[in-house]
């Protein structure tokens, strides 16, 4: 089989119909709990997923066809938000449909308690392997349900969601007919990519395009960081907690909280209308280079993110007030609210970029390892 990988231009003036606002209501799929051992085929799990199907045009038309996207390293809520995909079902009669990943959420295969980690066969079945088995499989019963045994299927995602919808393509090629990965690290493994921090090379060089002057402020800002003592830190950082004075629980876990919060909004950065990195690099070039005060503005910029924006080239901040102005920060910086969740859960974690927090973190961090 040949696979191809080519670029889509972009075609302006594209007019979609409207997303459905109807809310989605979840459905279980039953999965077992291995794909591959036929000796556990007794263990079995309810897998949570949404279907939208307002548009379905019937099994006879022309252009029936199945949207699929995968469920990425989270719990979810609802239908993923990634319209191109949703309204490609749309115009097409097809239905688009997303399913939640094991091992997160409500797909957990041996109950809630994500005590299952502590137990190794239980984990030996939390993979991309098996993830892509739960998926295909769903795709298929979703195609007997609805009389199209042979509709075809797109599917998509973003990151490691566009990472799986490539590699079913790969894997299940009978099954998904054309994927689109975007922004997905889908040479991570064959490039070596990701070692010795490699992605915060693509962070550096995104956040140079926005401020040629900011790259220099954040490595002050980490020299100034491991230069001071933890209880000067403490105080002039507002935390909410004494930082630990062993480095590993320390120092390290608030310098990967600022590593972290720049890959975030690297990775979210779409200028020029409104700019993460734009903000960030604002707060730390407030106050001399390699201010702790500048430091401390930047680690609790993401509270107004959603009140500054681009406008002719200069940052503006929305008024006190204004429709859409999140809430004050907190009275501290919690470094510890960023930890994965369980009980060895730490900021620093398998996922150079972070893994989040709470339990769905814990399910990252060892899916990343």
């Amino acid at each position: 089989m040949s696979i191809r990988f080519f670029a889509v231009p972009l075609v302006a003036a594209i007019v979609f119909p409207p997303l459905s606002t109807a809310a989605l209501v979840a459905k279980h799929f039953t999965q077992p709990c291995d794909h591959f051992d036929a000796t556990a085929s007794a263990c079995t799990f309810q897998q949570k997923y949404y279907i939208d199907d307002h548009a379905w045009a019937g099994p006879s038309s022309p252009t029936a066809m199945i949207t699929f996207i995968p469920g990425g390293e989270s719990a979810m809520g609802g239908m993923y938000n990634y319209e191109i995909l949703r309204n490609l079902a749309y115009t097409r009669g097809g239905i688009a449909l997303t399913m939640e990943h094991r091992f997160f959420g409500d797909s957990m295969p041996y109950g809630a308690n994500q005590s299952s980690f502590d137990v190794k066969a239980h984990v030996a079945r939390f993979s991309v392997e098996q993830a892509m088995a739960d998926y295909a499989s769903l795709i298929e019963a979703v195609r007997i349900e609805y009389k199209c045994p042979h509709c075809p299927v797109v599917a998509g995602g973003g990151s490691y969601s566009g990472k799986l919808a490539a590699y079913m393509r790969l894997k299940y090629p009978s099954t998904v007919d054309m994927a689109l990965a975007a922004s997905a690290p889908v040479f991570l493994d064959s490039l070596n990519f990701g070692i010795d921090f490699d992605y915060y090379h693509i962070a550096t060089t995104a956040t140079a395009k926005i401020s040629s002057t900011c790259p220099a402020a954040v490595r002050a800002a980490i020299a100034t960081v491991l230069a001071s003592d933890v209880a000067t830190l403490t105080k002039e950082l507002n935390l909410c907690e004494p930082l630990s004075p062993n480095y590993d629980d320390g120092k390290l876990e608030l310098l990967q909280r600022i590593m972290n919060q720049f890959a975030d909004t690297a990775m979210g950065n779409y200028p020029p209308i409104r700019s993460p990195i734009a903000v960030e690099c604002a707060s730390l070039l407030s106050a001399p280079l390699g201010s702790l005060a500048g430091l401390k503005l930047f680690l609790n910029d993401r509270y107004k993110l959603g009140t500054w924006s681009l406008e002719e080239g200069r940052l503006v901040v929305a008024e006190e007030g204004e429709e859409g102005v999140p809430p004050l920060p907190p009275t501290c910086y919690n470094v510890s609210s960023a930890a994965a969740g369980g009980k060895h859960g730490k900021v620093v974690c398998s996922d150079w970029s972070g893994c989040g927090s709470g339990l769905n973190a814990e399910a990252w961090d060892y899916e990343g390892l």
